[in-house]
């Protein structure tokens, strides 16, 4: 009866404005109360809040603290944490039902084991009603704080879920919080003292040009090399420096030198043996096949570096944090350039806007997957731009809740577009696997494992040059999600903006609306789509895709004998195609001798001598 008295004050008090700072000890006017319920050290979450004093004499379990009494944002975040609190209860009452009479007999036998069965029947009723209680508590929080959320939320605030709070978001004041992000940060100093350490005892190298370029020593350590790398290619892009031919220049020769000394082996043999040791080694940049595969250089102030470019560039090395830090960057620096884009709209001049828009448009629906990429774009700041103004303009803003069921089908559509294409991807790389250990087998013996160009059957190169279309197309359907995702998280930071007035946001709004229908015009125009796969077949052309005549011509050319009556025609067409367009021809010796670099330039098709 006292608990159940105790239970109504205390819970109608838990219920009052300061449930987030508990009350210190002595400041309650019944101290002997407050001195007899302290919070149990092994409930932390609980001690936030005054129903933990309640609890810890209630329920005295070490697993109170799985149940946590943060402020719900509303009703519905106060439901889902009291149906989470309610399964917690029961699953580790279950669990302590069976686990303590077992623990008990392992100890003490049999009198342990009735030990054990007493607390974990006490543990199995308890700990539910504690969920329930628990979850009761926090649906009549979340019913409270509902009506602050609607006002909080129509003023365009958001919730901050560490502070469990509402806050006014200014993007300038997240540009400058964000503009101090390093992405090198390193969360273990040890390893990195380690790493110093083992780097410090390095012999002078034989050729000091590549520390040279990115300004380290030569015992300068991997993550001083790539901020080394970092500094200086932020400054020299090409994208800053359009018309400085020498800063191109430095641009690839710094690539070159972070290549080189970010990989422990290449670094090894460059302090060995110098700058001559690397002509056979590739060197390209990474990230620039998919930054010129889908034309994302022209869209990087709308979209940002795509995700597959970034993890690309990172060489192998890819950290969390990194792309965490790069994404979070991203999509401040897309809000940022949208809102200084909008502007001229803003200012009033709409029909300059539209002009301007217009041509940009069609400049960006002529580069390499142009179309495509500009009709996600269009779709997404047409959708976030719709959902805004409908929730601000509409009756109980209707027209923003259709907007935003129509946005989270779109979603879905990408979503599931590209778990396909990777699931095919997947397929393709199996496929492509199984063909490259046919090859280490070499089953006719007349090879060596030093010697894969004579090991290469033109079956398995047609096979494997097949695969490249599935490989491009999941790569396209990733990209997709990347952008939908970036561009929504920017947008959402333009209209949330409220270092501006209300009003400008709007406008923003109707400006992003109006540049995702000329998008959308654009990318229409141009025969845009979403699905790659035309646009896939015509690049894999355009790289040098050799014709299926020609494989199978050598295909017969391998296999002498091998249905030379069924292919007589596909043999003679073949070799009149070679008439018309003769190649050059190498021996398989002169194949082996030449660089990797003389290599890439010979085309695709080819013949070889004897």
């Amino acid at each position: 009866p006292g608990l159940s008295a105790k239970g109504a004050l205390l819970a109608i008090w838990m219920l009052a404005p300061h449930e987030q700072s508990p009350a210190p000890a002595g400041a309650s006017g019944d101290g002997a109360a407050s001195s007899s319920m302290p919070a149990p050290p092994s409930a932390p979450l609980l001690s936030q809040s005054p129903f933990a004093f309640l609890l810890s004499e209630a329920f005295p379990f070490a697993e109170l603290s799985i149940f946590s009494l943060r402020r719900p944002r509303n009703l519905l975040a106060g439901t889902s944490s009291a149906l989470k609190s309610m399964v917690k209860g029961v699953a580790f009452g279950t669990y302590r039902l069976f686990a303590d009479p077992i623990a008990g007999a392992n100890q003490s036998g049999f009198p342990g084991f009735c030990q054990g069965l007493a607390s974990g029947l006490a543990a199995a009723v308890s700990l539910p009603v504690a969920g329930a209680a628990v979850g009761c508590v926090q649906v009549g929080r979340g019913l409270i704080n509902s009506a602050e959320a609607v006002i909080e939320s129509s003023a365009g605030k958001d919730w901050d879920p560490e502070t469990r709070s509402w806050y006014a978001y200014s993007l300038v004041e997240d540009a400058e919080k964000v503009r101090h992000l390093d992405e090198f940060a390193s969360s273990s100093r040890e390893g990195s003292s380690q790493e110093g350490a083992r780097h410090a005892s390095r012999r002078p190298p034989k050729e000091s040009t590549y520390y040279e370029r990115l300004g380290v020593a030569h015992t300068a350590s991997t993550d001083e090399i790539k901020k080394a790398y970092y500094k200086r290619a932020l400054r020299l892009h090409p994208d800053k420096n359009a018309n400085d031919e020498a800063a191109k220049e430095q641009f690839q020769q710094i690539s070159e030198a972070y290549q080189v000394l970010a990989d422990d082996k290449l670094r090894e043999k460059y302090d060995t043996h110098g700058q001559a040791s690397l002509e056979q080694v590739n060197l390209m940049d990474a990230g620039v096949f998919f930054t010129m595969l889908f034309g994302s250089d022209r869209f990087e102030p709308y979209t940002g570096t795509l995700a597959l470019a970034a993890a690309a560039s990172m060489e192998g090395q890819i950290s969390i944090r990194r792309m965490q830090v790069r994404q979070t960057k991203r999509e401040v620096q897309c809000a940022l350039a949208m809102a200084e884009r909008v502007a001229t709209f803003v200012r009033g001049d709409k029909e300059q806007f539209v002009s301007t828009m217009a041509t940009e448009a069609a400049d960006l629906a002529s580069v390499s997957f142009g179309d495509c990429l500009l009709l996600v774009v269009a779709e997404v700041y047409k959708g976030t731009a719709a959902e805004y103004l409908g929730y601000k303009r509409s009756l109980l803003g209707v027209d923003g809740h259709v907007a935003a069921l129509k946005s989270k089908k779109l979603s879905f559509d990408n979503h599931t577009a590209a778990a396909g294409a990777g699931f095919r991807a997947v397929g393709a790389a199996v496929r492509t696997y199984k063909l490259v250990r046919e090859l280490k087998q070499r089953d006719d013996g007349g090879a060596t494992e030093t010697d894969p160009l004579s090991g290469l059957s033109a079956n398995a190169l047609q096979a494997t040059q097949e695969s490249l279309p599935l490989f491009l197309e999941a790569m396209w359907h990733v990209s997709v999600v990347d952008v939908e995702r970036t561009l929504e998280a920017a947008m959402y930071k333009l209209f949330h903006d409220h270092s501006v007035g209300e009003a400008e946001r709007l406008l923003r709004a109707e400006a992003v609306a109006l540049i995702g229908d000329v998008f959308m015009r654009a990318a229409i125009d141009k025969g845009g789509t979403k699905d790659p796969r035309a646009k896939v077949a015509e690049l894999v052309r355009l790289m040098g895709r050799p014709p299926a005549t020609a494989g199978r011509h050598s295909a017969n050319d391998a296999q002498p004998g091998a249905r030379q009556a069924g292919q007589a025609g596909q043999q003679q067409h073949a070799g009149e195609k070679g008439a018309q367009e003769p190649m050059p021809t190498h021996s398989v010796q002169e194949l082996r001798a030449m660089p990797v670099r003389e290599l890439k330039r010979l085309p695709l098709v080819c013949g070889c001598g004897a």
